[in-house]
């Protein structure tokens, strides 16, 4: 769900619009763009759920 996040984001949507196509919360969508513009790609998708912290 991550990488679609991502998907739709590289495409220029909206956060808002991302979340009713992809039926996360707002705030979620939230997080995951700014995790990934935090973090890079990689690390954004390897983060655990509900936590920065990076899996090893």
């Amino acid at each position: 769900m991550r990488a679609q996040v991502v998907l739709h984001a590289a495409r220029g949507r909206s956060n808002a619009r991302i979340a009713r196509e992809t039926g996360l919360h707002l705030d979620t969508v939230r997080t995951w763009r700014n995790r990934f513009a935090a973090l890079g790609l990689t690390a954004a998708l390897l983060t655990e759920p509900g936590t920065m912290a990076v899996r090893v």
